[in-house]
């Protein structure tokens, strides 16, 4: 009988060692290694911010900190750090209402986060993985789409499931 539990001890402890690494992994347990996103898009973000006139700190986390998959508003690819969303829309009550002047120059309520700047920069075309875009309620001159966002092969027309 003393021969049949020979060995048992150490597999036992190799098993457990297994199973306890897979099941971290498996439950969110820590990297050893953190991806964070490029340099590139790191540059292309803070580009888009400096293009905008944002009053009220919509984007006031952008350039903090090196990883820009920590700033408010950016989506980033769990696995491979690229930036996927970007969740500018203008921040406002269904039903609040903004008021036109005769130039056409937007007066938004101050108490609202909301971009303001001539045309969407074309920086945001380094962001090739990007899936989503939402920059609606913002004020960009009544520009047109720009056609650098037809490079953006991975944009998607669905609305992202909420998480």
């Amino acid at each position: 009988m003393e021969n049949l539990y020979r060995g048992w001890g150490s597999r036992l402890v190799f098993i457990c060692i297994i199973f306890m690494t897979v099941s971290q992994k498996c439950v969110g347990g820590e990297n050893l290694t953190t991806v964070s996103c490029s340099e590139q898009e790191r540059q292309a973000l803070v580009k888009f911010k400096h293009s905008v006139r944002d009053e009220n700190g919509m984007l006031s986390s952008w350039g903090v900190g090196k990883d820009c998959c920590e700033w408010e508003r950016v989506g980033c690819d769990d696995a491979t750090g690229r930036v996927i969303s970007l969740h500018l829309r203008r921040n406002a009550p269904v039903d609040q209402n903004y008021y036109v002047s005769l130039e056409n120059d937007v007066i938004f309520e101050n108490n609202e986060d909301y971009l303001v700047g001539d045309e969407v920069n074309s920086c945001l075309k380094e962001l090739v993985s990007l899936e989503h875009l939402d920059l609606s309620g913002n004020h960009f001159q009544q520009s047109r789409i720009p056609k650098f966002i037809g490079s953006l092969k991975q944009l998607s027309r669905e609305k992202p499931s909420p998480k």
